[in-house]
């Protein structure tokens, strides 16, 4: 399944963008897809391998699970990174 992407509109109360009703109905969808994977443990390494092994660090994620946290911890080594000047 593609994401499903809420048009927010232009700003506040243009009344240009997604209603309340259709915007949720999106969230869902989007939230039963992850849920689907992560309830069934799919196994990511047959999908996925990373060309750039710098992110993974071999082997590559084999759940979802695994690859969010580790995707969790690179972005926050990052962020300690640039906190300190060094990125």
């Amino acid at each position: 399944m593609a994401q499903e992407i809420v048009n927010i509109g232009t700003g506040e109360l243009t009344g240009d963008g997604e209603t309340l009703r259709t915007a949720f109905e999106k969230i869902n969808a989007n939230f039963d897809h992850l849920f689907e994977i992560t309830s069934t443990e799919e196994d990511l390494s047959s999908q996925y391998t990373p060309s750039d092994p710098i992110y993974w660090k071999d082997p590559p994620p084999v759940t979802i699970h695994e690859a969010v946290d580790r995707l969790a911890r690179f972005m926050f080594e990052q962020h300690n990174k640039q906190a300190k000047g060094y990125g």
